[in-house]
């Protein structure tokens, strides 16, 4: 796990899914047995806080249940990790249309819990590698968050997560070349929290 200060922010990488060893070997668990452990994860570093999460768009997102309240946002975060620009790279937000492993707009909702997005299809969060954005929030957040992902300004999540607030991203491999990475960044220090993650 990589630990590094990015301005008032405590950052946490973990990096993963590269076979070791022979490189044709495949990962031990699935794409999605991965992207299970890593919502376990969020669950748990997201207890007690109001969740949001923000996905690319799709058809199949906005008819689920629990998302019968959306926001459109102008923004989606990115972390690359594969063979081809680089393992774990955090180039933060960009534009929903930038990203090629997103549609026109991504949207913004709450939920209850990370793990209600378990019984999604994995291909509702991206074509070659799955992508998920959580923000813990306090409660009086909402429009606050709205806003932060609706400008025209590329968003500063140093200047905007409060000092106890947290912002997780998930980006797991699904095709050859492509790997995993679990991103944090909390207004505290949480790094007790990450290491009993892998415990």
């Amino acid at each position: 796990m990589n630990k590094y200060k990015e301005d008032n922010l405590h950052c946490y990488k973990i990096v993963a899914g590269k076979p070791q060893g022979d490189v044709g070997a495949a990962p031990l668990e699935s794409s999605q047995e991965r992207l299970h452990t890593y919502l376990d994860w969020a669950k748990a570093l997201l207890e007690g806080y109001t969740v949001y999460s923000l996905l690319r768009y799709t058809p199949g997102l906005v008819a689920e249940p629990f998302t019968d309240s959306v926001t459109n946002a102008n923004w989606i975060y990115n972390v690359v990790s594969d063979d081809f620009t680089g393992l774990g790279v955090d180039k933060g937000f960009e534009g929903s249309s930038a990203n090629k492993d997103a549609s026109v707009t991504s949207l913004l909702f709450k939920l209850s819990s990370p793990e209600q997005l378990k019984n999604m299809p994995e291909d509702m969060f991206g074509d070659f590698a799955s992508h998920i954005s959580f923000f813990g929030l306090q409660n009086d957040q909402e429009e606050s968050a709205k806003q932060f992902l609706s400008g025209s300004n590329t968003p500063d999540l140093s200047s905007w997560l409060q000092p106890d607030e947290i912002f997780i991203h998930i980006t797991v491999g699904k095709e050859q070349g492509y790997y995993d990475a679990f991103l944090v960044k909390s207004g505290k220090d949480i790094g007790h929290k990450m290491d009993q993650l892998q415990g």
